[in-house]
């Protein structure tokens, strides 16, 4: 009996985790009408028909089917991430741009059929056989996998869809390294038995070690996104700290500079009054010679007051 393999219940579980879509919405096993025409990445092996081609033959990746589906059906879906909506219009395109782009999590993807505006129906086929679909399609988005790929990741390019529409950055993790390098998303020419003659499989493969190299400088990135922050963050820190001693510096220049021009017009209030009274001595002195005053008692004072001039004693 045909059967949903693991791989395609964890790519529907992340769309039932993203969006309000059922799992009947999101069918993976065929009905009774593809039983019936005996040729569907939605049948596994005992449901095909001997003559089937498109989903057993066209492609060497189709050609040792099990019984388990591969395919699955994605039915209209609208969610809000960031202000923005997304539908299963604008998913299918990323989608099919994904595709196009070869990017190491789409490799498992045979074909998309979709509709772009609910109104024409759009076929991406990796081997470029078809490019159209039927009018079911107006209303839902069909994803097709090699057959070859059941083990495979089938939920990462999802996974990281919803992350993109989210604004976040999906970092890979060692378990999409492994997917990546040791699964059948990039078979091993040596365990396939065309290697020989199947150029796209060690075309995979290469990509396959590109993507290795690529995880490997993720690695590298991280760790120096990581330093780069640290770094960040003490630079904050210690410009945090020299503002607030600018700060303490200038608050205490000002009270330096209020203290000294404090210091200055007392000084200068002391002097003045320290001449005016020398002054009024003066005065006195030339009002006792004036008067006869005996001269030896002005000659003491006026000694007296030079020494004051002199080095402000009286002695």
């Amino acid at each position: 009996m045909s059967f949903a393999p693991q791989s395609l219940l964890d790519a529907r579980a992340v769309f039932r985790a993203e969006t309000s879509l059922t799992p009947v919405e999101l069918g993976i096993v065929g009905d009774a009408a593809h039983a019936d025409g005996g040729d569907s990445y939605h049948l596994g092996k005992d449901q095909l028909r001997a003559s089937a081609s498109y989903s057993k033959t066209e492609s060497s990746r189709d050609r040792n089917p099990t019984d388990a589906a591969s395919a699955m059906d994605i039915g209209y879906f609208a969610v809000t991430r960031g202000g923005k909506t997304h539908t299963l219009r604008t998913f299918s395109a990323w989608l099919v741009g994904e595709c196009e782009a070869n990017t190491p999590d789409t490799l498992w993807i045979r074909e998309v059929i979709y509709s772009p505006d609910g109104r024409t129906v759009k076929r991406w086929d990796r081997l470029g056989r078809r490019s159209s679909g039927d009018n079911s399609h107006l209303s839902h988005t069909h994803v097709s996998g090699f057959r070859d790929s059941e083990k495979a990741d089938r939920a990462a390019i999802f996974r990281r869809y919803f992350a993109t529409i989210k604004g976040t950055l999906m970092a890979l993790t060692p378990a999409d390294g492994k997917v990546v390098w040791q699964t059948d998303i990039i078979p091993n020419p040596a365990q396939r038995p065309d290697s020989a003659t199947n150029e796209a499989t060690t075309a995979f493969f290469a990509v396959g070690d590109i993507w290795r190299l690529a995880y490997n400088s993720r690695d590298a990135m991280a760790s120096l996104a990581s330093a780069v922050s640290a770094m960040s963050s003490s630079l904050a820190s210690t410009k945090a700290m020299v503002a607030d001693l600018t700060s303490k510096v200038t608050q205490l220049s000002q009270q330096l500079a209020a203290h000294e021009k404090s210091s200055l017009d007392r000084s200068q209030a002391e002097i003045g009054g320290t001449m005016q009274g020398l002054s009024e001595v003066r005065t006195l002195l030339d009002a006792l010679k004036a008067a006869g005053a005996d001269p030896v008692t002005v000659s003491e004072l006026e000694t007296a007051f030079r020494n004051v001039l002199r080095d402000g004693t009286g002695s």
